[in-house]
């Protein structure tokens, strides 16, 4: 029996999937391109590599001695920066900072903000706003989707068109 002949967009299909070298690490990355609408793999790429190296310095950390004034000093300001950036919830120990997952920078993307504060109702519709400028972060228009919201800059505000330059001031 002979086989049928693959359409034009099967084999278009085919092309992009490699079988032999699947990976689940691959699917999941994409799946996070596609929900956080980041721009392209380099982008996901930047916020692992921030991670692997905040990993690294954990590791380096736990591998000095517990009473090391160094070693507290670091400690204390890595876990101080985590916690306004938002990446982890308290700043207890090093245990939590072992394995951060890249999902928890990206939903500090202020579009990704904008979402969960029911500012926009997608994340496309999100970064539509942000890029026209109709988004500020305290006194500061933010035209970049991919502004990460700390927890100290936590004030965002749509800007109302109708209002003109002169009564935003005042």
């Amino acid at each position: 029996m002979e086989q049928q002949k693959l359409k034009y967009h099967e084999t278009r299909l085919l092309k992009k999937t490699n079988f032999l070298t699947y990976d689940e690490k691959e699917v999941k990355d994409n799946q996070a391109i596609l929900h956080y609408k980041l721009r392209d793999q380099k982008e996901l790429a930047s916020y692992q590599s921030l991670l692997k190296s905040i990993g690294n310095m954990n590791t380096l950390l736990t591998g000095l001695d517990k009473s090391d004034k160094l070693r507290i000093r670091l400690t204390d300001s890595l876990l101080d920066k985590l916690y306004e950036m938002g990446i982890i919830d308290d700043k207890s120990s090093l245990s939590q900072v072992k394995r951060i997952p890249p999902s928890k920078i990206l939903r500090r993307r202020l579009s990704a903000m904008l979402v969960r504060m029911k500012m926009a109702e997608s994340i496309d519709e999100a970064s539509r706003l942000i890029r026209k400028g109709n988004v500020r972060v305290g006194p500061q228009i933010v035209t970049d989707p991919a502004f990460l919201v700390t927890r100290i800059r936590t004030t965002i505000s749509m800007i109302d068109q109708r209002l003109d330059d002169y009564e935003l001031m005042g």
